[in-house]
């Protein structure tokens, strides 16, 4: 049987860094070389030489785009996906993300889709047809992957008429990339958060319960993630009226080795967020050896298993204070330890792989 891994949803290399682009890729990486060679990979035109030398067993189908500022390019490159999915070779198509715009399209192959999360329908304006979309996307679908059961349940709340049978949960791979540690950019203890500076992450709660401790700790708190209006418009004034100017620092971009050396030197990781169809960052954390902190909100303590530590409710500061002032005062490297093992254990790249692709090759 051939697989063809719907990869559309990477426009160019920068989207190779995406976390939609990294769920395919980790798929791929959980498959031995041999499986790899019965699959293809339905690729923008733009990207194919980044595809073909990164997976030279599989098959490279490709979509020829037509520019996006062009009128009616959307209804165009729908057309052009769909033309490219019926014809190429495969017995099942496997789309790694829900994409609104190629959605009302049947195919000539089973179709399988991963929903990670509903959260657009509910953070942001959408017109009619953009939820029309998904619905129509769904049931089209043959089998759906939902990436928690909490996003299983949100996909039944929201769309109650879906078939039951036709979904599966099947949490995401986690793996930690071959790093070396390297200096970090201030000295000192520190108290770390990786997160889209959004809203719905709810870092203004981290800010304040840190303003509320910081002349009782010596840490710094480093916030991980690029600005965005929220950080502008939100953030940052309430550092700068606060004078938390020295002891919060913001890095917009940290490259692997920082990242994970991040993780790994930190006192304390703290997620703060409300909305999360998985949730990477405090996996990552506690799979270098962190502690770690978390709200109980949407998936994150379906997806940290309960093993972690929990303070609620989500946007209480004082809450978060007092649990953040108890972590920091006593620490279980034994724990720590047996938490990392648990999770790297359930999150093998290998075996989330075979799940999927039993899924795929499954009637």
């Amino acid at each position: 049987m051939r697989i063809i891994v719907d990869f559309s949803v990477v426009q160019d290399a920068g989207g190779m860094r995406t976390g939609l682009a990294q769920y395919g890729f980790r798929f791929l990486d959980g498959l031995s070389p041999q499986e790899r060679r019965d699959i293809s990979l339905l690729v923008n035109d733009g990207v194919r030489q980044e595809f073909t030398a990164l997976y030279p067993e599989c098959r490279i189908e490709c979509i020829k785009t037509v520019n996006p500022r062009l009128p009616l390019s959307p209804l165009l490159n729908s057309l052009r996906w769909r033309k490219a999915a019926r014809t190429a070779a495969g017995d099942v198509l496997f789309r790694i993300a829900q994409v609104p715009k190629y959605n009302f399209w049947k195919l000539n192959k089973k179709l399988v889709l991963t929903l990670h999360d509903l959260i657009v329908l509910r953070l942001a304006h959408k017109p009619p047809f953009y939820r029309a979309g998904i619905y129509r996307g769904l049931c089209n679908a043959d089998r759906i992957i939902t990436i928690t059961d909490c996003v299983r349940q949100d996909l039944f709340s929201t769309f109650p008429d879906i078939a039951r049978d036709k979904v599966t949960v099947i949490h995401n791979g986690v793996s930690l990339p071959a790093f070396k540690q390297v200096p970090l950019p201030f000295e000192g203890p520190f108290i770390l958060t990786v997160n889209a500076l959004v809203a719905h992450k709810n870092v203004i709660t981290l800010l304040k319960a840190f303003n509320l401790i910081k002349d009782r700790i010596p840490h710094r708190l480093v916030l991980v993630g690029k600005p965005t209006p929220h950080f502008h418009e939100v953030l940052q004034p309430y550092i700068e009226a606060n004078g938390l100017q020295d002891r919060v620092m913001h890095i917009e971009f940290a490259p692997d080795d920082l990242l994970y050396s991040l993780y790994s030197k930190t006192k304390l990781f703290v997620t703060t967020s409300l909305q999360e169809g998985f949730g990477f960052t405090p996996i990552e954390a506690a799979l270098c050896g962190a502690r770690v902190l978390s709200t109980e909100e949407s998936a994150l303590k379906e997806s940290t298993m309960g093993l972690v530590d929990y303070y609620s409710p989500a946007t209480d500061e004082q809450a978060l204070a007092a649990r953040i002032m108890e972590l920091l005062s006593a620490d279980d490297p034994a724990r720590r330890e047996q938490i990392r093992s648990t999770l790297l254990a359930h999150y093998d790249l290998h075996s989330q792989a075979r799940k999927i692709y039993d899924v795929l090759t499954g009637e």
